[in-house]
This record gives structure tokens, sequence and C-alpha cells, in this order.
């Protein structure tokens, strides 16, 4: 990956102390989308992608907590069952994505109706 290109991530965490979950949450908050609440989906440069992890480092307990990123391909597909897993006003651009078992291949990628999905990134 280019140093200035973005790349999608799916960052998850599974979490043992209440305390640590809350602190998770709002860190990854100001780095991405939450999916659901241990879930969020983060747009990253490899520069902002080395600062998450470093961040996530000092927030784990490395013996007891559990955190991932996977990155996502951009021809992937998501194949999502029962409530939608973003908020109309989000849209996501460069993934295909199946919703109630309708695919949606419009040129350019999923679409979720609504305004554009927000930068989230520490200033």
């Amino acid at each position: 990956m280019s140093r200035g290109q973005r790349v999608d991530y799916v960052v998850c965490y599974d979490i043992t102390d209440p305390r640590r979950i809350q602190r998770m949450h709002r860190y990854l908050r100001r780095w991405g989308t939450p999916l659901q609440y241990s879930v969020f989906h983060c747009r990253l440069n490899d520069r902002e992608r080395q600062s998450l992890i470093s961040g996530l480092h000092e927030k784990i307990n490395e013996k007891t907590d559990d955190v991932r990123l996977y990155a996502i391909q951009a021809s992937g597909r998501i194949l999502c069952l029962g409530q939608k897993p973003l908020p109309e006003e989000i849209q996501v651009y460069g993934l295909h994505q199946v919703f109630a078992g309708q695919f949606d291949q419009s040129g350019g990628g999923a679409h979720v109706p609504g305004a554009s999905c927000p930068d989230r990134r520490p200033s």
C-alpha cells in the first residue's frame, strides 16, 4: 500500500474490563464509524493505521483482551442479514453489499442511501 492510499478496515474487539470497553469504544469512534458496539469501519492510510495500532496497544491488556483489524478488499462483498449495518445517512463506496438478499451492483460500489460517510480521524 502506498503511503497516502486509504484502505478500509473492520476493527473489532473483545475487552474483559468494562472501563476499558468504554475507553476502547470512545477511542475507536475517533477513527471510524461504529457498525455494532464492538465493531468499527475505518478508512486509513499506512501512517494512520500505525498510529491506531500504537494507541490500541496502550489501551488493552494483551493477556486478556482481543482486538483485530481486518483489511477489506475493494472488490469484496458483504452479506447483511437482518437490520442494515449502517445508518441510512452513511454511504460506503468501493464495496459491494447485499441487503436483504439483494445484491447492489450500481457502478462505483455499495450505497447506503443518504449523505456521505464522515471521515473521522484524530486532529
